[in-house]
């Protein structure tokens, strides 16, 4: 079968206003792409996350009518809702089969399925079960999806993959066909046990980790290398790489053993860790690590269940600053409890941690209200929110129970200014000149030799 696979734009406050060699690709999507071609079927992609709504909609139809495709399956997220219901009626009107998935559609599928339908749902991980669903097999003996005959059917559930190393690379090709992209993305482990307040993985995870083998990530470390010479950072996107502290250190032993001039990024959390795998992630080549810390208050670093506390955040943070490793806390402000003074104990724990190891803090997150956490829960109980919500075309609502809009934003205003030091003041005023120097036109010498390095050294202070 010829099937086309379809990521929407999503909302635009949320857009990437940048080149697309800049920005990640969807691993999910195109692991999908690569077991539907494993299993026979010829496949092509449309990744729109950054268009505007009427380009999106018009690159749909104009590649339906090219590639003419017997099936078309969106990737549907809360953030690219709307933008996917337009796709959908597109589809319909040309008469092609519709397949959603995702974690939106793993959600709703009820509702999807009440207004669409002719369509099917994939409820939860898709390889497995979209490859079973264009086999032909009759749908009441596939595991995991739902469709509507004269009602909405939900068919037994399908159990996650346990065996990650069995799937096939994704299709990363897709991504470095055009242009000059030196950034490419790899997880090597699913699913997150963390319950956090505001995080909905857990829709399509079921707070199970589950790890590929070592020798399994190293090939497709060799896959990238040497199929896309061209790349010098690989990110991994797991949610919890360094969970499994021991797997960790074997993973960077064997990045180590390899040798390249790759560089490598991921996100992380406070613990497990220590000296021995900060060194070994510095010696293996990782750049930069990103740590999901979201506030300095106990109170709601214990309420939001992060599993870590303030002292947690000075441990690793006295052991990074033994390595040249660039670390970067990621920070939210507005959780049910936050207050002025929960503010200032934010404050207070970034002070701290400059002093111990300088950082810049680009910029800091408002909570957003996604289905199926706990802080929508509460938004519901509140009756400020329910279910009807998502069928609007509004962006996805911040959480503005305690506080509004203006107060959040003087919070985080506050956070980023207070803790400002004289190195961020330069890089702050240099990244706003990097950034207009970079949408001029070409630069001229004295830009292109002479400015330009200068800023982006300064950007580069840390």
């Amino acid at each position: 079968m010829r099937v086309l696979l379809v990521s929407m734009p999503i909302e635009e406050r949320q857009r990437f206003h940048t080149d697309m060699d800049s920005i990640n690709y969807p691993l999910g999507l195109i692991y999908l792409y690569s077991s539907l071609e494993k299993a026979g079927h010829t496949v092509d992609m449309l990744f729109m996350n950054n268009d505007t709504y009427d380009n999106a909609a018009n690159k749909l139809f104009i590649k339906l009518q090219d590639f003419k495709p017997d099936c078309v399956g969106f990737n549907v997220l809360t953030i690219n809702r709307v933008s996917t219901e337009e796709g959908i009626k597109i589809c319909e009107e040309e008469k092609v089969s519709v397949v959603l998935g995702g974690i939106h559609a793993s959600l709703f599928y009820n509702k999807y399925l009440e207004k669409h339908t002719e369509v099917t749902v994939v409820i939860g991980e898709g390889e497995e079960t979209f490859v079973e669903l264009l086999s032909g097999k009759k749908r009441q003996y596939i595991k995991g999806i739902a469709y509507y005959n004269k009602k909405v059917v939900r068919t037994k559930e399908r159990p996650l993959i346990e065996d990650l190393d069995k799937l096939p690379f994704p299709k990363h090709e897709y991504f470095f066909k055009e242009g000059n992209r030196t950034h490419a993305y790899l997880i090597s482990s699913r699913g997150c046990p963390f319950l956090c307040s505001f995080c909905c993985l857990h829709t399509i995870s079921k707070r199970k980790y589950r790890t590929r083998s070592v020798e399994n990530v190293m090939a497709e470390i060799d896959y990238i290398i040497r199929n896309h010479p061209q790349v010098k950072t690989i990110e991994f996107s797991d949610d919890t790489l360094l969970l499994d502290i021991n797997r960790a250190k074997l993973l960077m032993k064997a990045i180590i053993t390899r040798g390249s001039d790759i560089k490598f990024r991921c996100s992380a959390r406070f613990k497990p860790f220590d000296l021995e795998l900060a060194k070994l992630m510095e010696k293996a080549g990782f750049h930069t690590i990103m740590f999901g810390l979201e506030t300095g208050c106990r109170v709601l670093l214990k309420s939001i269940h992060k599993a870590i506390t303030p002292e947690d955040v000075i441990e690793t943070w006295k052991i990074l600053a033994q390595t040249n490793i660039n670390a970067v806390p990621f920070l939210i402000v507005g959780f049910p409890g936050e207050t002025q003074s929960t503010v200032e104990e934010t404050i207070s724990l970034i002070k701290w941690m400059k002093l111990i190891k300088p950082f810049f803090i680009y910029d800091i997150g408002i909570l957003l209200v996604y289905p199926n956490t706990e802080v929508y829960s509460i938004m519901k109980s509140r009756g400020c929110i329910d279910d009807s919500y998502w069928d609007t075309d509004k962006d996805i609502p911040m959480y503005t129970v305690e506080h509004d809009y203006n107060t959040l934003l003087d919070f985080k205003n506050q956070i980023i200014f207070r803790t400002m030091t004289y190195k961020d003041l330069l890089r702050f005023v240099a990244s706003i000149i990097l950034i207009t120097i970079k949408h001029t036109e070409k630069p001229r010498f004295w830009k292109e030799k002479l400015l330009w390095p200068i800023i982006k050294r300064i950007v580069n202070i840390t």
